[in-house]
């Protein structure tokens, strides 16, 4: 799901990303990455604050992230 969101981000479907990376993040609730990249897709939407969650999440599991 992770490389599926990445693909989709890539065509221009950040939606779809975000729905492939919230699959990827209920497989693996520390897929630091994966949080990453939900939170490009969700800045491109305009939702700011949803991409800084993300982004905090992702550090949070890895600190070395930033």
């Amino acid at each position: 799901y992770y490389n599926r969101g990445l693909v989709s981000y890539e065509l221009g479907d950040p939606k779809g990303a975000i729905a492939d990376y919230n699959t990827a993040i209920k497989i693996n609730p520390n897929y630091a990455q994966a949080y990453g990249n939900r939170g490009l897709a969700r800045s491109d939407l305009g939702d700011k604050q949803g991409a800084i969650a993300d982004y905090n999440s992702a550090l949070k599991i890895n600190p070395n992230y930033a």
